[in-house]
């Protein structure tokens, strides 16, 4: 299963899967395990990803579909969305 190769915390909102934090383990890092688990997400809920993202990884997650909404505060973060 999925959840065995990550540290995720993330909440399922009205409207929205919004991830507070995920973290791939060291040794499935490179496999498209983060995707996999977004795709997981999306298939079992139905709904958009919401996530903050500092500025460094924002074209990680374009890459992997994310719009960026833009910077969400002072210290550099990017609020990001993937759409299902």
């Amino acid at each position: 299963m999925i959840f065995n190769k990550v540290e995720i915390d993330y909440k399922v909102c009205d409207e929205v899967i919004f991830i507070n934090t995920v973290s791939v383990k060291y040794e499935y890092r490179k496999q498209g395990v983060f995707k996999e688990l977004l795709n997981h997400l999306q298939s079992t809920y139905n709904k958009p990803i919401v996530l903050e993202s500092f500025h460094t990884l924002v074209p990680m997650y374009l890459h992997l579909g994310f719009e960026d909404l833009g910077e969400s505060d002072d210290q550099g973060y990017h609020l990001m969305k993937r759409k299902n």
